[in-house]
């Protein structure tokens, strides 16, 4: 349910419900910044999977060209 959330107050909110570090830096999560002031160009994506390996889950992003 966690993965692929957009990175706003409503997630900071639940993070901060459920005992996380909302600054991730005890490794919780990784975010991917896809746009913003210091891009010429958001980059384009898409999610295709989530990846488990018994530990951790991941989102799984294809880059599209453009």
């Amino acid at each position: 349910a966690w993965l692929g959330r957009e990175f706003d107050h409503a997630l900071i909110d639940d993070v901060l419900r459920a005992g996380i570090d909302p600054c991730g830096e005890r490794g919780e999560y990784h975010t991917f910044v896809h746009d913003g002031p210091g891009f010429g160009t958001a980059v384009a994506f898409r999610e295709s999977g989530v990846d488990d390996d018994g530990r951790f889950r991941t989102l799984r992003l294809d880059v599209l060209p453009g």
